[in-house]
């Protein structure tokens, strides 16, 4: 059995595309794309969407201002609980797949898994326009948690009931829920590689359960390699309950994005991603806090990477009794630590706009930095913290350092005496 449907989307019927531009340019999120399968898989079945397999994103739907009609083709063969859906485009004469997937039927499943709510203290406000491009609808992130390059939490806003999701005459069902709050499960994972710009590719399974409303959401990174990035993402309601759950959803980078603009408090994912995308991620985690009082901060630190307590070696570098090595910096306002438990690690942090001592050396260091159209002051930061995480990690002084890398993302990578050392 087959069923084929052809649907227009323009800003006119779908007011939603204005929330969701790139550029200046108008994209179809694929969250629509999912809801647009499940309209139609429902439509030739009459029967209750459970959920998705084998999701592809293969490329972007784009809609300019006089509209795109997007074709979608479902296909119920042998298996009477799942339905294979295609959509394809006119902007290409409906040549190229869009979106792919096995749409599964059937009702939604009781969970019992609850989860602790994730607590969420900082406000989103500073990350939307700069990491996000999301706008009305999909403006959703309320507050997150600490970010990671390999994990992160967020609290969902409730939908804006002034706002409707389709214009004119045209009927509110949502067979998949609420999308807006969907998306932002989505591109809360851009907060883990805050120096690429991704878009999802694909997922291996999605699950719907019963359950209210999504109230928070969570993501785990699965793995990474310098141009993917695979995460497990659940949605839970205002008790714990999960109420979707996404397994091996996979991310693309398409491009660079600087970080330099970026809050302070996304300065440890800036640094782990960095680390991950050149395959030095030695198990690296990092901890950053704020705060008047440095033992404050410190002890925040140690309780954020899981250390119950260090020790101190008599010229002041702390310990870890595991074995983990750590290191610990320190300015008037902020405290950064770093973990590894396969690697001597060292860090150096200064304040931004703090100009440190010009050191006499490094001199080619300094001019490789300089043709590259790193600022001044940023010069002196970088080559400063660089020699103090030489000195803590046991180098010897006049070890030389070398510029690998100074991308548009604005992380610089530097090796020195066989160590590799990272700059934002």
């Amino acid at each position: 059995t087959e069923l084929v449907v052809d649907a227009s989307v323009v800003e006119a019927i779908d007011p939603w595309l204005a929330d969701h531009v790139v550029d200046g340019t108008a994209v179809v999120p694929g969250v629509m794309l999912l809801e647009a399968m499940a309209q139609v898989a429902h439509a030739l079945t009459a029967q209750q969407i459970a959920g998705f397999n084998d999701v592809r994103f293969d490329n972007a739907v784009t809609v300019p201002d006089e509209g795109v009609t997007l074709r979608i083709s479902s296909l119920l063969q042998d298996d009477p609980d799942c339905v294979e859906v295609v959509i394809r485009a006119s902007d290409d004469g409906f040549a190229a797949d869009r979106a792919t997937a096995r749409v599964r039927l059937g009702a939604l499943a009781a969970t019992d898994d609850h989860q602790d709510l994730p607590e969420t203290p900082i406000a989103s406000s500073t990350l939307y326009d700069q990491l996000w491009f999301n706008a009305g609808l999909f403006r959703r992130i309320e507050a997150t948690g600490q970010v990671s390059a390999f994990s992160a939490s967020a609290r969902i806003a409730p939908a804006d009931a002034s706002r409707k999701w389709f214009g004119g005459y045209a009927p509110q069902t949502l067979l998949l829920g609420d999308p807006g709050a969907r998306d932002a499960g989505l591109h809360l994972l851009q907060a883990c590689a805050p120096q690429r710009r991704v878009v999802p590719v694909g997922v291996d399974g999605v699950e719907i359960f019963e359950g209210g409303k999504a109230y928070c959401v969570r993501a785990q990174e699965i793995w990474s390699d310098d141009r993917e990035f695979c995460f497990d993402i659940e949605w839970c309601d205002d008790v714990g309950c999960v109420v979707e759950h996404w397994t091996h959803a996979r991310f693309r980078a398409i491009g660079a994005r600087p970080v330099k603009d970026l809050p302070i408090f996304m300065l440890p994912a800036v640094m782990e991603r960095a680390a991950a995308i050149a395959g030095a991620a030695h198990n690296l985690r990092i901890a950053l806090e704020t705060g008047e009082d440095a033992t404050d901060r410190r002890l925040s630190c140690l309780e954020r990477l899981d250390i119950a307590a260090i020790q101190t070696r008599m010229d002041g570098k702390p310990i870890v009794m595991t074995g983990t090595d750590i290191s610990i910096s320190h300015t008037a306002e902020h405290s950064l630590a770093v973990t590894s438990s396969s690697v001597r690690i060292a860090c150096d942090l200064i304040n931004g706009g703090e100009r440190p001592a010009r050191r006499q050396c490094d001199h080619r260091l300094r001019q490789a930095l300089e043709a590259k159209a790193v600022p001044e002051d940023r010069v002196e930061a970088v080559i400063w913290t660089a020699r103090e995480c030489l000195r803590k990690a046991g180098a010897q002084l006049d070890t030389n350092l070398a510029l690998i890398d100074a991308g548009r993302d604005g992380v610089i990578e530097l090796r020195g005496g066989g160590r590799r050392l990272f700059s934002a």
